[in-house]
């Protein structure tokens, strides 16, 4: 009788043991591996739209930038078309009038670029008196003279050497963060008789690009000077 108890007693615990083992093989372990596998397909989607995402963002800031400074080469480059500092100037050479020039170039400069978002300050030489600087800046985001003066004080004579070398180009120069950028206003006869300095606001003109998702170390170029809007140059 003791051996028959004990024979129903193992065959009882073989069973729930085998039925442990099925729902183990055919329940349990089925569905971890679906879970792993799912979430390991959820995180890597995940981690493609973020990174997606991102790039998207990257590009569409990029483009804004582009053509962010592509309207401001234009704007410098309108000095160059429209008559007004030509006229002046050429009315200055034959009066000798100094108030008179002032005036009408101070106030083509405010008119133009005093209340343009993308510069701080702008200024102007003529080529024949190159220390008699014309200027304007943009009260608006918090320019005033003391931009002027560092400009006179620290830029203006690596603008005359720079100027010299651009032809019609547009150059740059990076001045203790400040980004400067400088344009010949050339004759009829191809040579330059003026030079226009403009200070970038780059707050306003990258701002598409510092508000990219994540970025810490960020550094632009225009042409070969470095524009670092955030972090360390790279």
């Amino acid at each position: 009788m003791k051996n028959a108890a004990e024979k129903r007693a193992n065959k009882s615990i073989s069973l729930k043991w085998s039925l442990i083992c099925i729902i183990v093989g055919c329940w349990i372990l089925p569905i971890s591996i679906i879970s792993v596998v799912t979430g390991y397909y959820i995180t890597h989607n995940i981690n493609d739209q973020i990174a997606g995402t991102i790039t998207t963002s990257a590009n569409n800031s990029v483009k804004i930038a582009v053509n962010r400074m592509d309207s401001a080469i234009s704007s410098s480059r309108y000095a160059s078309y429209n008559p007004t500092i030509k006229d002046a100037y050429s009315s200055f050479q034959q009066t000798k009038d100094v108030n008179a020039l002032y005036d009408r170039v101070t106030a083509f400069l405010s008119q133009q670029y005093k209340y343009d978002d993308k510069f701080l300050i702008t200024t102007l030489y003529f080529c024949d008196e190159p220390d008699n600087i014309y200027y304007t800046f943009n009260e608006a985001y918090n320019a005033t003279y003391f931009g002027v003066r560092e400009y006179r004080d620290h830029v203006h004579e690596m603008v005359k050497i720079q100027s010299g070398t651009l032809g019609t180009n547009v150059g740059f120069l990076n001045v203790d963060g400040r980004i400067y950028m400088v344009r010949n206003i050339l004759g009829s006869d191809y040579k330059p008789y003026a030079v226009l300095t403009m200070q970038l606001n780059t707050a306003s003109m990258f701002a598409s690009i510092k508000n990219v998702a994540w970025e810490t170390d960020t550094t632009i170029w225009l042409n070969s000077t470095p524009v670092v809007l955030s972090g360390t140059q790279f």
